[in-house]
């Protein structure tokens, strides 16, 4: 029991090492790209100056909040969920997915991998935007520091697994830029970032907090303002216990996704 027990470690051991290792390897790919580097970096930059230079920060206490919240989303949407279902379809029509399946990694960890370099590009566009928010003098004090932590990681996996079950409707990685349409201006319009969703009417608003963008903005309300839905201002432990809903929409998404790809993923071209 005790070698079997052991055997198990060590393989488990093994195939996240020749993970890890795969992923290094397709975020030097990327870190290779200094266009992309310098855009992944220029972008959170030039949202934040945007809004400085028109004098948005002068308007409302909420705006820093509301800024990093859509720095958050919109990284989401575009560098996770959109760059990884064309990685994903691109890798498959060229048949790497298929090839990478031959060798020692897992399928989870290949996909894992793959979507590496799209995970480093999110965090660091959340990272340097709240760091420039910051140098200008925004208040992100925050209420509970680990609350958009959460949003930030349970968002970054419910994309990606979104992103791979996307694959299964979109043949082309030019077709992409349609089959990803949807879910991009649903979540950014529903999120919540651009206005309360309490202005919405009621059955609208329950539907769009069942998204996963509006989980995510609703997870930095309450950790970054210590605000809820209606905007009140609510102490820790109220935060704690709202954020159970978000943290469930979000989980039950990446199930949705898990399932989906578990059923329909392709690894080799659509015929």
């Amino acid at each position: 029991m005790t070698t079997m027990t052991t055997t198990r470690r060590q393989q488990d051991r093994s195939s996240l090492t020749r993970t890890m290792a795969l992923a290094k390897a397709e975020t030097l790919l990327l870190m290779r790209n200094r266009t992309a580097v310098a855009n992944s970096i220029a972008l959170p930059l030039l949202m934040v100056g945007a809004l400085f230079a028109v004098g948005a920060f002068k308007s409302a206490t909420s705006t820093a909040t509301a800024a990093v919240s859509a720095l958050a989303v919109m990284a989401l949407c575009f560098v996770t969920y959109y760059n990884l279902v064309t990685t994903y379809v691109a890798r498959r029509e060229d048949l790497v997915l298929k090839r990478l399946r031959t060798g020692q990694v897992g399928d989870v960890g290949i996909l894992t991998a793959v979507a590496a370099p799209s995970i480093v590009v999110t965090l660091v566009q959340v990272l340097v935007g709240t760091a420039a928010l910051l140098a200008i003098g925004q208040d992100l004090s925050m209420s509970n520091p680990l609350l958009p932590l959460i949003g930030l990681l349970l968002g970054t996996v419910a994309f990606v697994v979104l992103a791979a079950a996307s694959t299964t409707f979109t043949k082309t990685a030019e077709t992409a830029q349609i089959t990803t349409m949807p879910m991009i201006m649903i979540s950014m319009a529903l999120s919540g970032m651009f206005f309360p969703l309490s202005v919405l009417p009621d059955v609208l608003a329950e539907i769009a907090r069942l998204l996963p963008a509006s989980a995510v903005v609703e997870l930095f309300n309450l950790g970054v303002a210590g605000v809820d839905r209606s905007g009140n201002v609510i102490g820790v432990g109220a935060g704690m216990t709202q954020a159970l809903v978000p943290v469930a929409v979000l989980v039950a998404w990446t199930i949705i996704g898990v399932v989906t790809c578990s059923a329909r993923f392709r690894w080799e071209p659509r015929s």
